[in-house]
């Protein structure tokens, strides 16, 4: 029989949400910022040929990020393959700080580091979540991978 402080405690009881909540939220927005940046390097939309110009870099680099972009973006969702999603994270850092560092170099200011210096510290943010919740199960451990 339950008592009348057991029946208190389960009626107060909310729903709660998925402890992966944040990581997913935190994820699908950068992997949505990514991503819309890769079709947009693919395409050569404006101004990536203008600011690749400033920068001195070919455009056919715009394209060949654009498609790792795009594929990093992919990766950070495909299940069973922590790898994988390692080397999206990866990737994707190494592309985005690039791109504050060649800003910063070639003297730009806010208006032009703070896209990819934000979508570096959201990547990280989403990085972080990864590993803390139970995202990153042991199969990546348990296939040799040293932390």
């Amino acid at each position: 029989m339950n008592t009348f402080n057991e029946h208190v405690h389960s009626v107060s009881k909310r729903p709660q949400l998925p402890a992966k909540a944040p990581y997913l939220l935190v994820t699908a927005l950068f992997a949505a910022a990514v991503g819309l940046s890769g079709v947009a390097s693919l395409a050569q939309l404006d101004p990536i040929p203008a600011t690749f110009a400033r920068l001195g870099l070919p455009l056919s680099l715009a394209v060949a990020l654009g498609a790792c972009k795009l594929a990093g973006a992919i990766a950070l969702f495909v299940p069973g393959r922590p790898r994988l999603r390692e080397w999206a994270y990866a990737g994707l850092t190494f592309d985005l700080a690039g791109a504050v560092l060649l800003h910063l170099a070639a003297g730009d200011g806010l208006a032009e580091t703070q896209a990819p210096a934000l979508l570096t510290v959201l990547g990280l943010v989403s990085y972080a979540l990864y590993r803390r919740s139970d995202a990153a199960s042991l199969p990546l451990a348990a296939a040799g991978a040293h932390a």
